[in-house]
């Protein structure tokens, strides 16, 4: 063989050499493609798995809280009509002075300031959601009334209640309506 012969002979072992390398490098770089396409198909899996998981927390989350704020909500309201409850018999017996004061007392200042205070009361007492509704001439609610007694009326007020014992109150606020104390009439027969 000649030297030129073997001068491309090596050349043609040194390009089969680099062919082989080149393959080789191929080899390598479809596995780390393999690989990474494998590592990113579980990212993929883990990251939907994740949001999913935090679509469902937040939605706990939510649920938690709102359950949370209706739970204090309710105990505020039932803590408020407890208290109320106990101030009552306050109200009760300030009313009763007040509607039975005598014709010549009520320029009286003392009186006056009474009849204010009563009504300043009433006002504070409404601000909190709890009101007083007549019961005169309405037909008697298992709900709001308990009937004492009956007593006989003219045919136009039959079954009405034409008497309130004791007053009755309620707390209502826009989405509820507590019965504190029903109240005692009488009613017409």
């Amino acid at each position: 063989m000649t030297q030129q012969e073997e001068k491309i002979q090596d050349e043609i072992q040194q390009l089969m050499q680099e062919n082989s390398n080149l393959i080789e490098e191929i080899e390598n770089i479809k596995k780390q493609n393999d690989t990474l396409s494998n590592d990113l198909a579980k990212f993929k899996e883990i990251s939907t798995n994740t949001q999913s998981q935090y679509v469902n927390l937040k939605y706990d989350f939510d649920w938690y809280i709102s359950r949370q704020e209706k739970e204090l909500s309710t105990n505020k309201v039932k803590s408020l009509i407890e208290s109320f409850k106990q101030f009552l018999p306050f109200i009760e017996q300030l009313w009763a002075s007040v509607s039975h004061i005598p014709s010549e007392l009520s320029d009286n200042s003392w009186v006056s300031g009474t009849v204010m205070l009563y009504d300043n009361i009433i006002k504070k007492v409404n601000a909190m959601w709890f009101y007083h509704i007549e019961s005169i001439w309405l037909e008697p609610n298992p709900m709001y009334h308990e009937a004492l007694m009956t007593q006989p009326w003219d045919d136009d007020l039959k079954w009405k209640i034409v008497k309130e014992l004791e007053k009755w109150y309620i707390y209502k606020s826009w989405d509820d309506e507590i019965v504190i104390r029903p109240a005692k009439v009488v009613v017409g027969n």
